[in-house]
């Protein structure tokens, strides 16, 4: 049995519909997007992609896994200790330096 494409973009939109009394929904339907996306591109690329490229995808996910789960850990210890403006700065710091990377290394 296949299903359809449209089932997958409806399956957020239904469950928002069945849980709407629930508290944290946004954060639930947002998990469950990018389940389904996830999913399909790891789909798409183990079909249709090299090998070459399969390998870059799935070192990509080993590396990217444990950084989410340590961000995830550091990141609120961090905002308990530090003030909200401190933190604003901080963050908007990373992201220029981060972004200034990219830059540098995208550019020939």
């Amino acid at each position: 049995m296949e299903i359809s494409l449209e089932f997958w973009y409806l399956l957020p939109i239904s469950i928002l519909i069945a849980t709407t009394g629930c508290r944290g929904t946004s954060v639930f339907i947002v998990v469950i997007t990018v389940l389904v996306a996830s999913v399909g591109h790891f789909y798409e690329f183990a079909v249709h992609a090299e090998t070459a490229v399969m390998n870059q995808i799935l070192n990509i996910v080993i590396f990217t896994i444990p950084g989410v789960v340590i961000g995830g850990q550091i990141g609120p210890a961090l905002q308990k200790k530090l003030p909200e403006d401190k933190m604003k700065v901080g963050v908007s710091a990373l992201f220029v330096g981060v972004g200034t990377i990219m830059l540098f290394t995208l550019i020939p």
